[in-house]
């Protein structure tokens, strides 16, 4: 019988995107034979409290929230000291840490505690930060230098992250490993058999259903998928259906360019897998990812798949865990074992490469082949990680 170790898992916010529930699934592996506590920079909101319901999980709050501009930079420092205060109080053996900010504050707070820490890298972060500009980036790198280095291990889900950290933020690559998402297979097949409500149009489609998930943010182009899709409907006549379901600041937006063109855009669903199992095709148009789980989900549902070459993720995901090399540049639609993978031609706008996607998977040239998902298992995941954290079970 193995001794009780605490871990104190943090993150920035709990929201309901990939890095929440990747880290609720780690926090709840080592809850089964430790003490697990979770923390976050900033309060849980709406749909987050019911999540921390559901897992179980000791969930400690920082009792921190911006209210003004003013508070937001004194809370900088705020935060700091009351993830100290907790630290000290717990006393845990390990910290794991998820996203840049909690990464950060992580490594400073537990230093001289005698606390391991273990930072999860999740974004490709050389593009996360200079698509906002290239002082932001430089500023992300200086920090990154020279705090990371002092975490006991950084954690990847994704090869073209590891090799970002490395050749643009000076980490020693004995520092990095990398381990993909995991999923429960079984129980996501189940899910996408149950029965699910259209909307009215969707389920009238007589043409093939699309489908994309994200946030409704600029990271995930939808803006572009939006204007490619309809194009491709004006240049071909077909009468496909394209179903977006997501949250975010642009909403509105983008439900206003989707008017009259045989789009729908709902908000997140309970089962996204019933949906999802509905649908003909998924597609992810991202500027970028870690290790997009909508993408590994729609493999594990044996959807046909559209996918971009965004950094990073998809080449991986699509070549079922064998293609780790993100030197070689696809420049043209290529059928991969999960899927269709293929160029982003333009940040904004009609993105010609997606056309292009979208006229190869109609044309019945695509060869569908049997889909590789043994590497995205719950099993194989688990035992990654309990190696990496050193966890007896």
């Amino acid at each position: 019988m193995f001794p009780t170790k605490k871990y104190l898992f943090v993150i920035d916010r709990i929201e309901s995107g990939g890095a929440e529930k990747q880290m609720i699934k780690l926090a709840q592996l080592c809850a089964r034979k430790h003490d697990v506590y979770i923390t976050s920079l900033y309060p849980p909101k709406g749909q987050a409290n019911e999540l921390i319901e559901k897992s179980q999980l000791k969930y400690v709050s920082l009792s921190i929230s911006d209210s003004s501009i003013i508070g937001r930079v004194f809370n900088i420092t705020a935060r700091y000291f009351a993830l100290k205060k907790l630290m000290i109080s717990l006393k845990p053996e390990c910290c794991v840490s998820f996203l840049e900010w909690s990464n950060v504050y992580s490594v400073l707070c537990s230093k001289g505690l005698g606390i391991k820490t273990y930072c999860n890298v999740r974004n490709y972060l050389s593009i996360q930060y200079g698509s906002r500009s290239k002082y932001v980036l430089k500023i992300a790198q200086a920090i990154i230098a020279r705090v990371y280095p002092n975490a006991a291990k950084i954690l990847c889900n994704s090869y073209a992250i590891k090799d970002d950290l490395v050749n643009n933020f000076s980490i020693d690559a004995d520092q990095v490993d990398v381990v993909f998402n995991s999923y429960d297979i079984e129980f996501i097949t189940q899910q996408g058999k149950l029965s699910v409500d259209f909307p009215l149009s969707f389920a009238k489609c007589q043409y093939q259903n699309f489908i994309s998930i994200g946030r409704l943010s600029d990271q995930k182009r939808f803006h572009s998928l939006i204007q490619s899709f309809v194009f491709f409907q004006q240049k071909t006549g077909r009468g496909d259906h394209l179903l977006i379901v997501g949250e975010g600041p642009l909403e509105e937006e983008l439900k206003q360019l989707s008017l009259g063109h045989n789009i729908s855009i709902i908000d997140y669903q309970s089962n996204p897998y019933a949906i999802m199992s509905q649908c003909d095709c998924f597609i992810l148009h991202s500027e970028f990812e870690g290790f997009p789980n909508v993408l590994a989900e729609a493999c594990i549902l044996d959807m046909d798949i559209l996918s971009v070459d965004c950094f990073s993720g998809p080449r991986e995901i699509l070549s079922g865990g064998n293609v780790r090399d993100y030197g070689l540049i696809i420049d043209s639609v290529s059928s991969m074992d999960n899927g269709i993978i293929y160029p982003s031609l333009s940040s904004t706008g009609v993105d010609r490469g997606l056309v292009m996607a979208l006229e190869f998977y109609v044309s019945g040239d695509y060869d569908r082949k049997e889909k590789s998902i043994d590497f995205l298992s719950k099993e194989v995941g688990d035992a990654r990680w309990l190696e990496l954290l050193s966890i007896q079970h």
